[in-house]
């Protein structure tokens, strides 16, 4: 996976070679994706030693806008659209495959066959967008488009991959089809929250295209199509200039919001479930594991807009990414208190029918893997505690809260609360923080922490301010 390929090169570049190796290897098995015109199948199997399309092929005979029963009738429920040996083109699949390519080209080490393998890629969605704005979801092995979902919400993936290879490339075609698909999400899903992808009806939440709950007025709706929007519309904000852009980010990520959780419910007893996500509008699972890339959106939005919500929003969901893996810290905390896997391993959420329950796990990406990848990404920009004196935002990360911020002159005052300090079982050993800050003019200023000595630091300091930081603050 070329997200997990993405972090795991980050926490391999602070001292574990190992590290490093296995994320160019899962790089190489990506490259290795045989191409059709651009496009390529997204599931390896190893036991079989064959590429598959993906994880869908309807049977010729599906409706897509089946009748949906009044009651309960599992036995009227279709499923013959599952086919893991389907030989299908999944567009979300690949253009997400393809973003983390290019972050990894751009942010860890510039492989010279990622940016022409994802060339022909983008030349595929050049030729094959609809005349609507929209891209299908799926494209037969002979590169027709597929009726199930040609009208979907999942536009914002190819938005945020077509912005990518314009960066490096420079071509205009790339950058003009992103904004039809993103005229497209404004004129078509945005008004009326259509967001259809993939889940939305072809997974866990099985019900016919055409499906609409009458008694709350709502069209289906899924956070993985918002969530792509959300890097989608940043990211052509980031190379149009255009504002309008940025606000439709903001309105996707305001509806998002809905479905993270602000608070811990009572009536969920599997874990501590603060910060964590929702699937979509007609499923039931709590702190679900897309809350790792909602985290680097969010915060990656808040800095961008100077959102103090936003930041705060995007550390919760990378927290609560974590919650739910087998660690005696979090028995002990009553965070996670009875896990089923093994040390280290998560589920992909908790409660996913209802009821107090542990679910199947995923993967390592849909688990532990992506919170950690996701980890990377907000460490790398905001540290383990981040302040903008100018913005006037701040957030606490790595086990820390920021208390309060003020710039006097040439001195920086910065109140930390140890967070891990204060659980009932705490952590307390001292440990490196990066603190980063952000916002004064160019200068060296004295930097106090919690009322400590006060120390001579250069500013900007990219890099951050590295701190020991302990149950009594720095030591």
């Amino acid at each position: 996976n070329a997200h997990d390929a993405v972090g795991m090169y980050w926490w391999g570049s602070r001292g574990d070679s190992g590290l490093v190796d296995k994320a160019r290897r899962m790089v190489n098995l990506a490259l290795a994706a045989p191409q059709h015109e651009g496009i390529f199948p997204s599931l390896f199997n190893y036991q079989a030693k064959q590429w598959f399309g993906c994880y869908w092929k309807p049977a010729e005979n599906f409706d897509p806008d089946w009748p949906f029963p009044s009651t309960w009738m599992p036995k009227k429920i279709p499923t013959n659209f599952w086919n893991t040996r389907s030989d299908y083109y999944q567009t979300s699949a690949a253009s997400k495959t393809g973003v983390y390519l290019l972050r990894y080209h751009r942010q860890c080490e510039q492989d010279p066959r990622i940016v022409p393998y994802l060339r022909a890629y983008g030349d595929f969605l050049v030729a094959h967008l609809d005349s609507n704005g929209c891209m299908p979801a799926w494209f037969t092995s002979g590169l027709q488009p597929v009726r199930e979902l040609r009208f979907n919400g999942e536009g914002g993936i190819h938005m945020s991959f077509l912005c990518e290879l314009y960066a490096v490339t420079q071509d205009k075609r790339y950058l003009e089809t992103a904004e039809r698909l993103a005229a497209f999400l404004q004129t078509e899903i945005m008004p009326h929250q259509r967001w259809y992808d993939f889940e939305t009806f072809y997974s866990c939440s099985i019900k016919p295209e055409n499906f609409f709950d009458s008694y709350t007025g709502q069209w289906p709706q899924c956070t993985l199509s918002m969530l792509w929007a959300i890097d989608g519309f940043a990211a052509l904000n980031d190379a149009t200039g255009k504002p309008d852009y940025l606000s439709n980010a903001e309105a996707v990520a305001d509806l998002a919001g809905f479905f993270q959780a602000v608070w811990q419910p009572h009536f969920i007893v599997t874990a501590y479930a603060f910060g964590g996500f929702r699937s979509q509008n007609s499923d039931a699972e709590w702190l679900d594991m897309r809350q790792t890339v909602f985290a680097e959106a969010f915060a990656r939005l808040g800095l961008m807009t100077g959102r103090q919500d936003l930041l705060e929003r995007g550390v919760a969901a990378l927290r609560a990414s974590l919650a739910i893996i087998n660690h005696p810290r979090l028995v002990q905390n009553n965070i996670f208190a009875y896990p089923r896997y093994p040390l280290g391993i998560e589920p992909e959420n908790i409660d996913h029918e209802g009821l107090p329950q542990h679910p199947l796990r995923s993967g390592f990406d849909w688990g532990e893997g992506g919170a950690l990848a996701a980890a990377a990404g907000l460490m790398q920009r905001l540290g383990g505690a981040f302040v903008d004196l100018k913005r006037n935002i701040a957030v606490g990360g790595d086990g820390v809260y920021v208390r309060s911020y003020t710039l006097d002159g040439s001195v920086v005052r910065v109140e930390l609360e140890n967070q891990l300090a204060a659980l009932p079982f705490p952590y307390s050993e001292p440990y490196d923080l990066d603190l980063r800050i952000e916002g004064p003019p160019a200068g060296t200023y004295q930097l106090v922490v919690n009322g400590g000595a006060a120390m001579a630091v250069d500013l900007p300091a990219p890099q951050g301010i590295r701190v020991k930081f302990g149950p009594r603050g720095i030591e």
